[in-house]
């Protein structure tokens, strides 16, 4: 990895994403994985799941603007409040 082409601020931020999503998840007792083909073609960053099974897919990107390709859709595509879907109503 080289500073200079981004890649490695690339990683350090997804690192500290992953750190702040797995820090959050842990008092509110969730699972946090992630996803990678056998081949490393597809990954999904981090997979939060909830007691009920319910699944959020997370893609952390470092940039100025996200487009259409630089995520891969492999669930239904849902505009939904995070924080709702993190701590549902009782």
């Amino acid at each position: 990895m080289r500073v200079g082409d981004g890649t490695l601020l690339g990683a350090l931020f997804e690192s500290l994403a992953a750190l702040s999503v797995r820090s959050i998840c842990a008092v509110l007792d969730l699972r946090v994985s992630h996803f990678r083909t056998q081949n490393g073609d597809r990954e999904v960053d981090l997979i939060v799941e909830r007691p009920d099974g319910r699944v959020l897919a997370l893609e952390v990107k470092l940039a100025s603007t996200v487009e259409g390709a630089d995520v891969r859709i492999w669930f239904g595509w849902r505009t939904a409040s995070v924080t709702a879907w993190l701590m549902p109503r009782s």
